[in-house]
């Protein structure tokens, strides 16, 4: 353990784990923010279990955590932001765990295992965090910033999200909140610009529109996805027939055109005049989408284009199905 004094005479403690794993178990590159999020579900777990209170990401401390994975990844080796104290505003104390090796969860595991980084990790003091997570190859490198804010994190956002204010899908996202329909991506964010995976589309679906009814095991790669019985549920009603003969895909991102069917399914809409958008006409999903045009539930992602193959954001799912509930 380091200790360090600020110029304003407040600690600020970091912690590093040694170079972990030297020789770690071949893990395939994973989208940094799902993993920064991993990290954050299993931190607050942690807390949870221990009784300190979950923590809220703080954005600002996002990027210098991943500026010093970078600058360790450049430098094939593990320490400590040099001049942490000094790029952060607003606190009273610091911490900083850092590692490289294994997986995602295995280093967490890791980081539990060692007593001073276990006690970043459990800190009552701390309220807010930043993970910053890049893969060199088949090798993680992640940074695990902590804070004692002089403020209150938790006043500076509207309700129940931090993440969301300033979005022009706020109001829809606060109000599948409010019908129970998501609970966010953790304790106090809905992670609202992160992909929405077919998984989590599948629950959001079968919350949203009451869905009920199983099919049994339809699919042979949903076995281990928490949303396995909404994704059941969603074949037993008709809404999919999966990605690809038995298998569903949970993990994949859901594309706009795709989703314009999943809806159009649900909500039985009629066939509607074609051409709504300007770059819809080869897409197998073209008459959904004008369906869900015609419906009102899409207003495309221009004035006359729809974007079919970009994916979904949570945000404009949100929206997605406050329209469908409201038509």
């Amino acid at each position: 353990m380091e200790w360090k004094s600020s110029r304003r005479s407040i600690v600020l403690v970091v912690l590093m784990l040694s170079s972990l794993f030297a020789t770690g178990i071949p893990v395939a590159s994973a989208d940094a923010v799902d993993d920064e999020q991993r990290f954050v579900d299993l931190i607050n777990a942690e807390r949870r279990a221990a009784g300190s209170g979950p923590l809220v990401v703080v954005p600002e401390l996002v990027e210098p955590a991943r500026a010093q994975a970078q600058r360790m990844i450049d430098a094939d080796r593990i320490f400590h932001t040099s001049d942490l104290g000094s790029i952060i505003d607003g606190w009273k104390a610091l911490g900083e765990n850092v590692g490289r090796g294994g997986n995602i969860d295995s280093l967490h595991q890791k980081f539990m295992d060692s007593p001073d980084h276990r006690e970043n990790l459990l800190n009552p003091a701390w309220d807010g965090v930043g993970v910053g997570v890049i893969w060199s190859g088949n090798v993680p490198y992640v940074v695990e910033i902590f804070i004692d804010p002089v403020e209150d994190l938790r006043v500076q956002f509207t309700p129940p999200f931090s993440d969301d204010d300033g979005s022009i899908h706020e109001r829809d996202i606060v109000a599948l909140y409010e019908l129970g329909i998501t609970r966010g991506c953790d304790t106090t964010r809905y992670c609202p610009d992160r992909s929405v995976t077919r998984g989590e589309m599948a629950t959001m679906l079968v919350r949203a529109f009451g869905l009920g009814g199983s099919t049994g095991d339809v699919f042979v790669d949903d076995d281990s996805s928490i949303h396995e019985s909404a994704i059941q549920t969603l074949a037993a009603n008709g809404v999919t027939n999966g990605c690809a003969p038995e298998r569903f895909c949970p993990d994949r991102g859901v594309t706009r055109a795709e989703m314009a069917s999943f809806l159009t399914r649900i909500l039985e809409l009629p066939p509607a005049p074609s051409g709504t958008f300007t770059d819809t006409s080869s897409s197998v999903h073209a008459s959904a989408i004008d369906a869900l045009a015609q419906a009102g539930i899409t207003r495309g992602c221009s004035d006359d284009a729809f974007c079919p193959q970009s994916q979904v954001t949570r945000a404009q799912l949100a929206s997605f199905l406050i329209r469908a509930l409201d038509r």
